[in-house]
């Protein structure tokens, strides 16, 4: 491709015009080494231009094809914050998209058409996000579920009803699949003694239970009062006491499962719990109720860590079969290859597709998707759009971190893109919390406020406009 056009400012232009040249020849051999566009930082320094940086960026010829809702990642990177893996995406996000448009369905909160429409959720280069649009957090004065109050009337007034009447069943039904999910979980033995068949069914009936859990989770967002106590925070008190009585980090988790709310869910070996700041003590004196919400969410967590693990045992057979090499190489297939290497016909397995471009880049905070899959950010980066939403307790000042570990220094403010919940543990540590995108109802926030930390979700461009360090 020729450059055929450079355009400059008039007048006193700060680039001069052959220089904006030589940056277009820079701009254009970079992409041709890479193959694909690229956002370019550059520099010139004595009249020599140097290049900084060059990443992969999907936004260029699209622009003018993207369509469809608002996305981003919100409203599930709190439960998907690592990239999913085809069976993963197979196994708990389908769940969450189908739960989702049930609730919304269940009390009219968004037309038929806009929902039949809707994609609910997406998985782009393995990153979850989900409609914005659809949920109310996609600005214009309908933030986060409000799209229940400027509805048409009858619809308004169908909506209150159905509404009305699920307040009205929601702690009887939701009590009752509460208890169904404990006897289900406590009935499972141990898998290594499960036949083939019993492994598969025991995964459907997972994908079933979390459709069901997804469903009235939303539900419990739409028709039940903010919770003032996260799990999060219980499970941190567990986890430090089970460390301060010597119980073996693998045996945690199965003495206390509620610890599995501070770890995401994945296909392969379990995860050992984050570390704890040795001086943590959560103030837990409070004893409030964390609420239908909180209670439904640690079930689908334990749902997801059933699934996962009998993913992985169907990996191990599959390795001694030798269809794969490792048993984490299951994470790579679909659900119905699972199915078919357990039937009478198995197939061969290739793992490389899959895995060519895994993961993709991260997703803007607020994006759209043009008619070849490009993502389009909605918002460019540097700009100051109106946003940000308090969703934790209090005030505060401190200097910027970047680095969610537990190692964050106190005092600081810790500026993320997604909430995730690995940043519990350093959460009462900080001076505040800043994320470019997440909501009001998620742990951390309920945590946040029990800690009296002063958190801001949705504040586009963060990780830009706020440079470590910056008080």
């Amino acid at each position: 491709r020729r450059i055929t056009r450079v355009h400059h400012a008039p007048g006193d232009a700060l680039v001069s015009r052959a220089r904006l040249h030589r940056l277009a020849e820079l701009a254009q051999k970079v992409a041709d080494l890479f193959g694909t566009h690229q956002d370019v930082e550059w520099a010139f320094a004595e009249d020599r231009l140097w290049l900084l940086q060059s990443r992969p960026v999907t936004a260029v010829g699209a622009i003018a094809t993207a369509g469809g809702p608002t996305l981003g990642p919100g409203p599930v990177a709190e439960t998907f914050p690592d990239p999913l893996r085809p069976l993963e995406q197979d196994l708990w996000l389908d769940p969450v998209g189908q739960g989702m448009a049930m609730a919304i369905a269940r009390v009219h909160a968004a037309p038929k058409a806009t929902l039949r429409s809707s994609p609910v959720v997406v998985c782009v280069g393995g990153r979850a996000a989900a409609d914005l649009d659809l949920l109310g957090y996609s600005g214009g004065g309908k933030r986060g579920w409000r799209i229940l109050d400027p509805r048409p009337p009858m619809r308004h007034l169908a909506g209150a009803t159905q509404i009305g009447r699920a307040r009205a069943t929601m702690s009887a039904e939701t009590d009752a699949l509460l208890s169904a999910t404990d006897e289900a979980l406590a009935r499972i033995p141990a898998l290594e003694r499960l036949s083939d068949g019993e492994l598969l069914e025991i995964v459907d009936s997972c994908r079933d239970s979390l459709t069901e859990l997804h469903t009235w989770e939303m539900l419990g967002a739409l028709v039940t009062q903010r919770s003032t106590r996260s799990l999060a925070g219980v499970a941190m008190s567990e986890l430090s006491a089970a460390r301060a009585t010597g119980v073996d980090e693998a045996d945690i988790i199965s003495q206390y499962p509620v610890v599995l709310v501070l770890t995401p869910p994945r296909i392969g070996p379990t995860r050992q719990p984050p570390p704890l700041r040795t001086d943590f003590r959560p103030d837990l004196s409070s004893g409030a109720d964390p609420g239908i919400r909180e209670l439904l969410r640690l079930r689908t967590r334990w749902v997801q860590e059933l699934s996962a693990r009998v993913a992985y045992e169907i990996g191990r057979r599959l390795a001694r079969k030798g269809t794969l090499s490792a048993p984490g190489e299951v994470a790579w297939l679909r659900w119905s290859h699972v199915r078919e290497q357990f039937g009478d016909h198995p197939g061969s397995v290739d793992i490389s597709e899959a895995m060519s471009g895994f993961p993709g880049p991260e997703l803007p905070a607020r994006f759209r998707l043009a008619d070849d899959g490009t993502v389009v950010p909605a918002e460019r980066r540097g700009a100051r759009p109106a946003g940000g939403t308090g969703a934790g307790g209090g005030r505060g000042c401190g200097p910027v971190a970047h680095n969610g570990s537990a190692a964050v220094p106190a005092g600081s403010v810790l500026v993320v893109r997604n909430l995730d919940p690995a940043l519990a543990p350093a959460l009462p540590r900080l001076a505040g919390l800043v994320s470019e995108s997440g909501s009001t109802l998620s742990h951390l926030a309920i945590l946040a406020r029990e800690q009296n930390v002063p958190v801001v979700v949705g504040v586009h461009d963060a990780l830009t406009r706020f440079a470590e360090g910056q008080l």
